[in-house]
């Protein structure tokens, strides 16, 4: 069966056409097919990457986070003293910092952990576990007067435990927009990016006071002046990068040096609101006279 076109040529209806699949003008009646091919076909494309990006960091909404370097860290146990930042230099505390790789499942980690004593005789103790080459935070683990707070870090997941000093414990569970560090250590996540004068950029945080709120801590590196170390009785005058950051409108300031990335010097708030230094001393040498407790794993 056919019919006149209008320029008096026979073609077969529409009908016929789309039932016989017949080469020819039939471009208008494919378009309603092929369109809706193409809808199906782009809900499970973005079905899928929707479900992919639930386990990925998540940095590409929110802005690029720069990537630290594991690789250049060596192990290290050093002295590091509190002073206040202005005004009277009278040594607040001494404590220590020890950085050291340890067991992380199967893997390897770095742990990093800070004792200080402060007033009323309590020591504050922190450990931060990080993957061995990319720094990410695996877990960190607090003790102070108010008892002990463990976070462990899983991409996105975040889950907190606090058990005070009677024992009372509480847990939670919480998902961030994007794969964070955690605030205790950041330090170190700052000594090992790839400094230069002029480089800015964001970091991902969470608070261990505020968990369930992710933030982006503010960084500018500057040419930083030379400081006097003193290494088995050799004084050295070592470069250092100066590192600001701003944190809920909150600056504090990193001393870096320019050969081995040591954290030489931090200005930040006190315990009593006032803003102190933490000196990095000498090293302590590695003779173990007694035995040590070692540090809880989460």
């Amino acid at each position: 069966m056919t019919v006149d076109n209008h320029d008096g040529s026979k073609v077969d209806p529409p009908a016929v056409r789309l039932f016989l699949q017949l080469p020819g003008p039939m471009t208008h009646f494919r378009r309603p097919l092929m369109g809706g091919f193409a809808v199906c076909s782009l809900s499970v494309l973005i079905s899928a990457c929707s479900a992919v990006g639930f386990e990925l960091p998540n940095y590409g909404f929110y802005g690029f986070a720069p990537r630290p370097d594991g690789a250049i860290l060596a192990p290290a146990l050093s002295t590091e003293r509190m002073i206040r930042a202005e005004g009277d230099t009278t040594t607040l505390a001494e404590g220590s910092v020890e950085l050291d790789t340890a067991r992380w499942g199967k893997d390897e980690a770095w742990l990093l952990t800070r004792r200080m004593p402060i007033a009323g005789g309590t020591t504050i103790e922190d450990s931060v576990w990080y993957d061995r080459w990319s720094l990410k935070t695996l877990a960190t683990w607090r003790r102070d007067a108010s008892g002990d707070l463990r976070m462990t870090i899983n991409r996105r997941a975040v889950e907190i435990e606090r058990r005070t000093p009677n024992g009372r414990t509480a847990r939670r569970k919480v998902l961030l927009p994007a794969e964070p560090y955690a605030m205790t250590g950041i330090d170190l996540i700052i000594a090992t990016l790839p400094l230069q004068a002029g480089y800015s950029g964001s970091l991902p945080i969470v608070l261990e006071n505020r968990p369930d709120e992710m933030r982006w801590m503010k960084f500018d590196v500057l040419r930083g002046e030379a400081m006097v170390s003193v290494h088995r009785g050799v004084v050295k005058f070592r470069p250092t990068w100066v590192v600001t950051t701003e944190l809920d409108n909150v600056q504090r300031k990193y001393w870096v040096a320019g050969d081995d990335r040591t954290v030489m010097r931090r200005e930040l708030p006190g315990p009593d609101g006032d803003r102190v230094r933490m000196v990095r001393g000498g090293r302590i040498p590695r003779v173990q006279l007694a035995p040590v407790e070692p540090l809880p794993l989460p």
